[in-house]
């Protein structure tokens, strides 16, 4: 029902800007992995995204238009499985036999 306003707001309200999204991130990271706590970024966000939906079977132009990217090869460069053996093609074929 909300037609206005921003989609994500801090307690007083106001936009969730980068600096509270850092915030609100690093402490999350605290509270779930605390030993690494340090090394998570927001742009980890998005690595995760990619990769999450991509193992969930979206395909790679519907996540590249989703990630915002105007080369499909961005996108695999997000995608942290692109190396997995389990998502190979040939581990696929291999499966049939």
């Amino acid at each position: 029902g909300r037609t206005t306003g921003p989609l994500f707001a801090t307690a007083t309200g106001a936009r969730l800007d980068r600096a509270a999204t850092w915030r609100l991130l690093r402490k999350l990271a605290r509270r779930a992995v605390p030993e690494k706590a340090g090394s998570i970024h927001p742009h980890d966000l998005r690595h995760a995204f990619v990769t999450l939906s991509l193992d969930a079977g979206a395909s790679l132009r519907d996540v590249q238009d989703a990630a915002g990217h105007a080369d499909p090869r961005t996108t695999r460069r997000y995608d942290r499985a692109r190396y997995n053996l389990d998502r190979h093609p040939t581990y696929a074929l291999a499966g049939l036999v």
